[in-house]
């Protein structure tokens, strides 16, 4: 995956999950829906990947 397209990717996911969780009466205290779980999954499963690209570069 591209850099810019990876980043792209993470910061849709986060807006996505930011979104849910500031809407949703269900979604507090750390505590996800059954929507918002998937959301944050992939916002942080891309921001790994992101974070992981990151530390790559840095060893080049």
């Amino acid at each position: 995956m591209a850099e810019n397209q990876l980043f792209l990717d993470y910061m849709e996911a986060w807006q996505a999950s930011e979104e849910h969780t500031s809407e949703c009466a269900n979604c507090h205290d750390d505590q996800l829906c059954q929507t918002g779980t998937p959301l944050h999954e992939r916002f942080v499963e891309l921001q790994n990947q992101y974070r992981e690209w990151q530390a790559e570069r840095r060893l080049i």
